[in-house]
């Protein structure tokens, strides 16, 4: 013989904080699962010959407090889990010569995978995209660090999402599970 259960909200035991709720069509959200979207506020300029880390200073939204947009500018993983990342970079090149732009997320402080390069010419608006799923255990930090190899400086694109410019540079996670 099946059981049915029947609930609305699901909570903690210790805090009374919502896990899960179903609304009355079935639909099932997890209002606590982590997750952030970040962004270039400003425009940030790049080295050449060095990895740089990328200082998304600004939050779109953080469930969970888990981005540090003023320090570290990375992701701390609050549970262990598979979780899946995206960046997009917008870099502005205004030299005379070219020069490659990669970009890479690190996890811990190291490499883990690189995920896009494009070549930029003068006066020359690129886009480095990328994705990536991993397994983080708790307290492990994810960032997106970018390399030029040649040529002389150049920007990161910063805008709000949505603002006049439309060419923000943005990282985004979430727990999948």
């Amino acid at each position: 013989m099946a059981s049915i259960l029947k609930v609305n909200t699901i909570q903690d035991a210790t805090n009374s904080n919502t896990a899960i709720s179903v609304d009355s069509t079935g639909r099932v959200t997890t209002p606590a699962r982590p997750a952030f979207f970040a962004y270039l506020s400003s425009d940030q300029t790049m080295s050449i010959g060095s990895r740089d880390l990328v200082e998304f200073d600004a939050t779109d939204f953080d469930t969970g407090s888990d981005y540090d947009n003023t320090t570290n500018y990375r992701f701390n993983a609050p549970v262990t889990g598979v979780y899946q990342f995206n960046s997009v970079l917008n870099p502005d090149y205004s030299s005379g010569s070219n020069t490659r732009v990669f970009a890479y997320f690190y996890k811990n402080g190291s490499t883990f995978a690189g995920f896009a390069h494009e070549t930029l010419y003068s006066n020359d608006r690129g886009q480095v995209s990328g994705s990536i799923t991993m397994k983080l255990n708790a307290n492990d930090n994810v960032a997106v660090y970018v390399y030029l190899d040649g040529g002389s400086a150049a920007v990161l694109n910063g805008d709000s999402p949505g603002g006049s410019a439309g060419f923000s540079s943005h990282f985004s996670g979430f727990l999948v599970g």
